[in-house]
């Protein structure tokens, strides 16, 4: 549990479907950037045309990547943050037997002040290729886990399906690599 789990407040059903459809957002746009940057990086012919398609992709995935991390192993969350946690009755629940968080989501969610400063030019770049499949094969494995210990009535069963087809392809990393 967070330690400021005394501090959050219990979300009624209505709040809790909303903030479903954002993760499933979240979720979607994980597993589809993670697709486009592999298709991407597998192809050399438009190399220098994509080159800025591949940076919003990559962009993009660490943005959602980073949500999710926080959502499934917050740091500092807010008291008004969306959490894992707050789709079971009991917290602990989630937070005392979900996966433990893979060193490279702990290394991903630490980077994530990217603004412009001189302190940004010692950090690691956004996960790419590679990277970004191991990424959202961690999530994946996490994700799951999430879906299959949720309680039905916060998260119904054709829609913890959907999120799950999303999520069904696995990402391979490239052949270069």
């Amino acid at each position: 549990m967070t330690d400021n789990a005394n501090a959050r407040t219990r979300r009624s059903a209505e709040e809790l479907a909303a903030a479903w459809e954002h993760l499933l957002y979240e979720i979607k746009m994980l597993f589809g950037t993670a697709r486009a940057l592999h298709n991407l990086s597998s192809g050399k012919s438009e190399e220098r045309r994509m080159w800025a398609v591949r940076n919003a992709l990559t962009e993009s995935f660490s943005v959602h990547a980073r949500r999710l991390i926080e959502i499934l192993y917050p740091s500092e969350p807010g008291s008004d943050d969306v959490l894992a946690e707050d789709f079971f009755d009991n917290p602990a629940a989630w937070t005392e037997r979900r996966p433990d968080e893979s060193p490279l989501l702990r290394a991903v969610q630490g980077d994530a002040d990217r603004h412009v400063s001189f302190a940004r030019l010692d950090t690691t770049p956004e996960p790419q290729g590679p990277e970004a499949a191991s990424v959202a094969r961690d999530l994946r494995t996490a994700l799951r886990a999430f879906l299959a210990m949720a309680p039905v009535h916060w998260i119904s069963d054709e829609s913890r399906l959907y999120a799950l087809s999303i999520m069904a392809d696995e990402i391979p990393a490239p052949a270069d690599a």
